[in-house]
């Protein structure tokens, strides 16, 4: 819940902002498009995992 409230805080200004990592300095992307790379980041982890706690209740079918 700690980086919903962070993405809660952040303002348009905040959003606009450069944040070249993880890309290089000169790539451009902002905070906003770094929020939005953590977010698909987290949603694969979420799915990877829910998916492995499924594995032991599939091999007893």
């Amino acid at each position: 819940m700690e980086w919903v409230r962070v993405l809660d805080e952040l303002t348009e200004l905040d959003l606009d902002r450069d944040a070249a990592y993880p890309w290089p300095a000169d790539a451009g992307p902002t905070v906003a498009h770094r929020a939005g790379w953590v977010n698909a980041e987290l949603m694969k982890n979420v799915a990877e995992i829910g998916h492995l706690q499924m594995l032991p209740a599939a091999s007893l079918a």
